[in-house]
C-alpha cells in the first residue's frame, strides 16, 4: 500500500511538473527614458511562439489605467496606449507577459509622447525582469512526495477506533 501510493504520488507529480514547463511568464518593470512624459509604450518580444498575454498591473501614481493594451500575437507586440501623457519622465510601467512558448524575453521598444516624438528603450538598462519568489517544480514534486510519506506513516500509526458493543 505504501509503495503504491509513493509511486501514485511520484506519477501525478511528474505529469503536473511537466505540463507546466511548457508555459513562461515573467514581470518587468519599464521606465520611460525619454525627454518628454510619454502616452504610449509600444514593445516587441522574443519567445513568444505566436502566443502573447499582456496585462499592465501597475504605472506612474499620475496615470490612470491604460486606454488600451493592444496586443498582436503573431508579431509578438504590444502597445500600451494612454488618454494622455502621463508616464513622467523616469516614470515606470510594470506590466506582466506570459506565452506558452518561451523563454519570454523584451527584444525591443520605444516611447511615444503627445507630439509622436519617439524614443527607443534601452533593454538593457530601462527594463528590469522582476522575480517573484517561487517554488521550482522540482521542488513542487519533493515537497508533495514528502506531505504523502509524513500523511501515509500517521495514518498507519494511528489506532484503531474500537466500537463498544
Amino acid at each position: 500500500m505504501f509503495r503504491k501510493s509513493i509511486l501514485a504520488a511520484v506519477a501525478i507529480a511528474f505529469v503536473a511538473g511537466s505540463s507546466v514547463m511548457a508555459a513562461d511568464t515573467k514581470a518587468w518593470r519599464i521606465a520611460n527614458n525619454s525627454a518628454a512624459a510619454a502616452k504610449q509604450l509600444d514593445l516587441t518580444f522574443g519567445g513568444t511562439g505566436g502566443s502573447l498575454l499582456v496585462t499592465v498591473y501597475g504605472q506612474d501614481s499620475t496615470c490612470a489605467d491604460p486606454q488600451a493594451v493592444n496586443v498582436n500575437q503573431g508579431l509578438g507586440t504590444a502597445q500600451i496606449v494612454y488618454a494622455d501623457d502621463c508616464v513622467r519622465i523616469k516614470g515606470l510601467i510594470l506590466l506582466k507577459a506570459s506565452t506558452t512558448a518561451g523563454p519570454l524575453s523584451i527584444s525591443s521598444g520605444f516611447w511615444t509622447d503627445d507630439l509622436n516624438n519617439t524614443t527607443p528603450i534601452t533593454v538593457v538598462s530601462d527594463t528590469a525582469q522582476i522575480t517573484v519568489p517561487t517554488v521550482s517544480q522540482w521542488g513542487l514534486i519533493v515537497l508533495t512526495i514528502a506531505l504523502l510519506i509524513a500523511a501515509t506513516i500517521i495514518f498507519a500509526r494511528r489506532k484503531p477506533v474500537v466500537a463498544n458493543a
